[in-house]
């Protein structure tokens, strides 16, 4: 409001200074246009021009009425204002007697540009020049002592605009459709005040509408004034969706310089079922360089995940913009589980922000978009889901800096339960990291690193130890095909956050040591024992199969959108198991051969039996490749010709 007041102030100024113009030149409009834009161009450098004369009227009362206007940047034929039409009128006879009575003052099609820190500059160097003891004398001197009362029927400003820029980073911001208007205005008093009026900010995508109705208190030799009943509301229509904000608060002061709001209560909504109900006490000191909000209580709603999550939440704020320090702490309850966020930032333009978020508990599967159960059951798809979903522009990254500790005292997905969560995220030109994160989880423990830059090039190390398989599967929600303590070591890197862009661009290696494992779906036992009692029905897997082994070690390679199984090998009581295997990160497909050389000898042999890997990673399936163990045995036997020819006069017996 203030910046559309600043037109509004110099077309009035306008109307005032013609007003005495015109008496000093017996009302010629003429004249008096002559001489104002003699004045705006010594004054202020600047062209004024009308495209008409200036309409003038006598008696009673001395009405001015000015054409559509013309008032140019300085030093510049550039237009800076322009207005349809302004008019005003003030009472003659009471001038005599020191009364100022004005009509109505009516500005229509006031249009504008205003670059605010030119603004800024050029007022504090008027404030630095008024400071003077001769600039307060010749002040006081040439005051408006002579007015005894001023009367203004009212103020109204209908069908204008005004650009603002020179703020925040070079954006700019347009009001359009103003309307502005006033009840009765004197020396002191109060008045209603209405505004309306349409923004926009295009590098925000931000569009919306203004809405503020309030009853003015004021006094003009004081400077002393406030706002009674506050009533503002906003709408913004950032990316099509729309929020809604409404403000109101018993009383706005602004005296010597600082400005107190009193309960200011704020109301938001917007979608995915967004509210927002929050009040606090906002004031400031030092000529509105400090600012602090107390007494900050509310509430949050919104439609998160498959719920509607509600976040109590209280505060307090203190900012210095001469320092450009902002200090804020919060706390509340996220799922009834208490948290605290405290954080300092330096800067506006680029802020620097330092802090620590702490959360007792956190459920995961909340936060994100609901699944239809039966598609859920024993997959990881509302983690996939959410992970598919698009991302927004990672340039956010280069505009600020920081370094938060995070502290979770539980982490919950599913059954899956991740406790002392410990990280720091930092963010640092341009590139987001989170280091030195730490959790502990079934048994073992974790330790790991993530970074991401704007360009969405990411890296990941995780370094887990002694943590049991099965506890993970079965609190997920899936069958393990391996069960065992492992420990895992992952490095990775790749470009994209999209699901399919990771698993295409994914490039790395892992490697896993698993003690006391159990192999699903198959069983080296039964394998052996058909081998030993030549009963091929025993060579037939099903699900309940399983192998016992002492350890099992394996190491792979990731990259392009697969992970290589470069090297598989364990030990259990009956057989030495080695292996390769692919699995695409896309399909799941799993593909390669383990080959199991048995314990038990077939007439003094031992027996090499190799197993074709198949299926999924979550449904493998293996098969006994019988072809392959004869040609095994053959080769077996072509280096010991004895056992060969014993077979062959064996067969010819027959």
């Amino acid at each position: 409001m203030k910046k559309i007041l600043i037109g509004g102030v110099v077309v009035i100024g306008v109307v005032a200074v013609a007003g005495a113009v015109a008496v000093n030149y017996l009302l010629d409009g003429e004249t008096i246009a002559q001489e104002l834009q003699k004045e705006a161009k010594t004054r202020l450098n600047r062209h004024l021009t009308f495209a008409a004369p200036i309409n003038i009227k006598l008696f009673p009362k001395v009405a001015i009425e000015l054409p559509a206007t013309t008032l140019s940047y300085a030093n510049s034929d550039k237009a800076q204002l322009t207005l349809n039409s302004a008019s005003a009128g003030v009472m003659l006879l009471p001038l005599f007697k020191g009364e100022v009575k004005l009509d109505t003052i009516k500005v229509d099609g006031l249009k504008g540009k205003v670059n605010l820190q030119r603004l800024k500059a050029a007022l504090d160097k008027k404030q630095s020049n008024s400071s003077s003891p001769s600039s307060n004398k010749s002040t006081n001197a040439n005051g408006l002592g002579f007015i005894k009362d001023l009367t203004v029927h009212g103020i109204d400003v209908f069908d204008s605009a005004l650009t603002v820029y020179g703020l925040q980073n070079q954006k700019v911001y347009t009001l359009e459709n103003v309307n502005f208007s006033t009840g009765p205005i004197a020396l002191r008093g109060e008045t209603n005040v209405r505004l309306t009026a349409d923004f926009l900010e295009k590098t925000q995508n931000l569009q919306g509408h203004i809405g503020f109705d309030s009853q003015l208190v004021y006094d003009m030799e004081t400077l002393a004034v406030s706002l009674e009943k506050v009533a503002a509301q906003l709408a913004l229509n950032p990316a099509g969706d729309e929020l809604k904000l409404q403000l109101t608060t018993p009383k706005m002061a602004y005296s010597n310089g600082d400005l107190s709001v009193k309960t200011l209560k704020l109301q938001a909504s917007g979608p995915r079922s967004l509210a927002i109900d929050t009040s606090m006490t906002l004031s400031s000191m030092n000529g509105m360089t400090l600012w602090r909000v107390d007494d900050w209580t509310g509430t949050a709603k919104a439609a998160v995940g498959n719920r509607l999550a509600t976040v109590p939440f209280a505060g307090k704020v203190q900012a210095d913009t001469l320092a450009e320090t902002v200090a804020f702490t919060l706390t509340g309850e996220l799922e009834k589980s208490p948290f605290t966020i405290q954080a300092q930032s330096i800067g506006f333009a680029k802020p620097g922000m330092t802090g620590r978020v702490a959360v007792d508990r956190l459920t995961v599967e909340d936060w994100l978009p609901k699944v239809d159960e039966k598609v859920a059951l024993g997959t990881l798809s509302p983690m996939s889901n959410a992970w598919a979903q698009d991302v927004a522009d990672l340039s956010v990254l280069t505009k600020a800096d920081a370094n938060i500790a995070i502290n979770v005292g539980q982490v919950k997905y599913r059954a899956l339960e991740v406790n002392n969560v410990s990280a720091d995220l930092v963010l640092q030109k341009g590139k987001l990291s989170l280091r030195n994160a730490k959790a502990q989880t079934c048994g073992g423990s974790m330790a790991s690193s993530f970074t991401i830059d704007q360009r969405a090039n990411w890296t990941v190390n995780m370094d887990g130890g002694k943590v049991s398989t099965q506890c993970v599967a079965s609190g997920l929600g899936v069958m393990p095909i391996l069960e065992g303590v492992a420990s895992v070591k992952v490095a990775l890197n790749g470009t994209g956050l999209e699901s399919v862009a990771v698993k295409k661009t994914a490039n790395g290696t892992v490697t896993a040591d698993v003690q006391n494992a159990v192999l699903k779906g198959i069983s080296l036992e039964k394998v052996a024992g058909a081998v030993r009692e030549k009963n091929l029905a025993g060579l037939i897997a099903n699900r309940a199969d399983e192998t016992s082994l002492q350890a099992l070690s394996l190491k792979a390679t990731v990259k392009n959108g697969e992970v290589c199984l470069t090297n598989l090998t364990g030990k259990s009581a009956v057989a030495e198991v080695s292996g390769q295997a692919n699995v695409s990160l896309l399909t799941q497909a799993l593909s390669g051969t383990i080959k199991a050389k048995l314990a038990t000898s077939v007439d003094g042999r031992r027996v090499t039996v190799p197993i074709a890997l198949g299926g999924t990673i979550s449904e493998p399936n293996y098969q006994l490749d019988v072809g392959e163990a004869l040609k095994e045995q053959v080769k077996e036997e072509l280096k010991n010709p004895d056992l060969l020819l014993k077979g062959l006069n064996k067969l010819l017996k027959r």
